[in-house]
């Protein structure tokens, strides 16, 4: 579930760049953060570790810019997630580690 979609100043970015996300590992709620150096459509997928995909964000034509998605997953189990981009002319995949708390009382 995406909760946000923005971007960051007026800033081109020289190229194409997919950061690892943050807080990583997280617990529900991570961000991920992308450059693009120019106008594009962008796909952003979350699979697991079978490669079955769990989410797919398709995006209208961006502009150049940084971008950021806050994605909430309090519905998976704790495991390793990976998530990938791609664009017209760049494709690039991270990991991510999501652990659940333990509440004890």
């Amino acid at each position: 579930m995406v909760m946000n979609h923005s971007i960051r100043g007026h800033y081109i970015p020289p190229t194409f760049r997919l950061e690892q996300n943050n807080p990583n590992p997280f617990n529900g709620k991570t961000t991920i953060r992308y450059h693009i150096p120019h106008r594009t459509k962008v796909i952003i997928m979350v699979f697991n570790s079978d490669g079955y995909i769990l989410e797919k964000y398709i995006t209208k034509d961006q502009n150049a810019g940084v971008y950021k998605m806050d994605i909430i997953f309090d519905e998976l189990p704790a495991g390793t997630y990976f998530y990938q981009m791609i664009t017209d002319k760049f494709t690039e995949t991270r990991s991510m580690d999501l652990q659940k708390q333990i509440v004890t009382n």
